[in-house]
């Protein structure tokens, strides 16, 4: 446990050393509080019924808490790898294990409360606090995954942020089933933001078991890719 502190102050310290993912930090408190005041604002200013929209919205800011977080992660490993430290960090007494602990799993659990805390503070629907946990929950895992896809698909830091750009367009599949309840669309339950958005939208939560089974799945894969890619 003190080697993983010791790694994760190391962290903090690029962290505060970088404007851009020193802002990231604060990007979803930002997000939040925008929607929180500003949304209900322009609906009434502008006679918009959206009301039924606000859990989307929620949603979307619990979503982007993790994905700010796991931004944050990939380019503190990506700059690790390009200047030859990651390999170093590894086979010292933090391990491989240690390393990921350290750069990955703790920032999204740390962003899985920051995202809870927020949604307490700053609700927009009258959701339950805890479909609101479970979607934090989900949020954060599919992130994890996220990291761990765009660390082994890049090269360096500036592919990277290439990958982080397109990797959104798989969070886009959250909003699909808020828009489209077409029977055929469950052929998408492999993908886990679309289980997320049915999950978020009423669905049973028997949806839970192939959003954990892929996620399980997906997650050994990445895991056993990083582990080649840092030999």
């Amino acid at each position: 446990m003190k080697k993983i502190l010791s790694s994760m102050s190391v962290m903090l310290r690029q962290v505060r050393e970088d404007a851009m993912l020193f802002i990231a930090l604060f990007a979803p408190l930002l997000i939040t509080l925008a929607f929180f005041f500003l949304l209900p604002f322009v609906f009434k200013t502008f006679s918009f019924e959206l009301t039924r929209y606000y859990l989307l919205f929620d949603f979307l800011s619990i979503l982007m808490t993790p994905y700010m977080f796991s931004y944050i992660s990939i380019m503190i490993v990506l700059t690790e790898r390009d200047d030859k430290t990651l390999f170093q960090l590894i086979v010292s007494p933090l391990g491989r294990s240690g390393y990921l602990l350290s750069r990955l799993v703790v920032p999204v659990f740390i962003a899985f409360v920051y995202s809870l805390i927020l949604q307490f503070i700053f609700p927009l629907s009258s959701t339950p606090f805890c479909l609101k946990a479970l979607m934090a929950f989900m949020s954060s895992l599919y992130c994890l995954l996220i990291a761990l896809l765009v660390i082994n698909c890049s090269k360096n830091k500036v592919e990277g942020m290439a990958f982080v750009k397109l990797s959104s367009i798989l969070l886009l599949f959250l909003f699909l089933p808020f828009f489209s309840k077409a029977k055929s669309l469950i052929l998408l339950c492999f993908i886990p933001s679309f289980v997320m958005g049915k999950i978020g939208g009423g669905e049973s939560l028997w949806y839970l078991l192939p959003f954990f089974f892929f996620s399980f799945l997906y997650g050994a894969f990445l895991y056993n890719w990083f582990k080649k890619r840092s030999i």
